[in-house]
């Protein structure tokens, strides 16, 4: 147990290293005027999916590929108030801001605290359905390879979907069978 508490505690050094250095090197950049336009622009809207609704064009897409995840998540959305819509929309855009910053940072894919944010978002798909390893990953390839759904990540900030597929992948590869 002692053994158990140790190695957590360990790991949460780790995670709060990692983001003082990201937190760190961001404002040095700032500082050194380093935003001369090279530096990527993190957006950060309140709700990203306000007035979203799924297109009718991918339903059939996600129904053929996914035909269970999809019944699954139609039953859990449909028994959603609004209000409890909005505030998972607002969760879901504050999990992909907190993504980007990471990825402006420079913080790699397999740090800690970047999988510990991809477990968060594992976790609220989970609410819907849970997908396996494939399945996972085949969530994150669609995040790149869907033109809306790339459209949306990069509307945080450009090259988000790409960060968070690579992210998803370490995360399946390695916590999921």
């Amino acid at each position: 147990m002692l053994r158990e508490h140790h190695r957590r505690l360990l790991a949460e050094r780790d995670r709060l290293e990692t983001l003082a250095r990201t937190v760190g090197r961001t404002i040095a950049e700032l500082e050194e005027g380093r935003d001369n336009g090279k530096m990527t622009r993190i957006n950060k809207p309140e709700n990203l999916f306000e007035g979203f609704q799924t297109p009718s064009e991918t339903e059939a897409e996600v129904r053929e590929r996914w035909p269970r995840a999809w019944e699954q998540t139609q039953q859990a959305v449909e028994s959603m108030t609004s209000e409890e819509t909005e505030r998972w929309q607002r969760e879901v855009t504050a999990q992909m801001i907190r993504m980007a910053e990471f990825m402006v940072a420079g913080t790699p894919v397999t740090d800690p605290a970047v999988q510990a944010e991809v477990d968060a978002n594992y976790q609220q798909i989970c609410r819907f359905w849970t997908p396996n390893a494939a399945a996972y990953k085949g969530v994150g390839q669609t995040y790149v390879d869907d033109p809306r759904m790339r459209a949306n990540f990069d509307r945080i900030a450009e090259g988000l979907a790409v960060y968070q597929r690579d992210a998803m992948t370490v995360y399946a590869d390695t916590r999921l069978s």
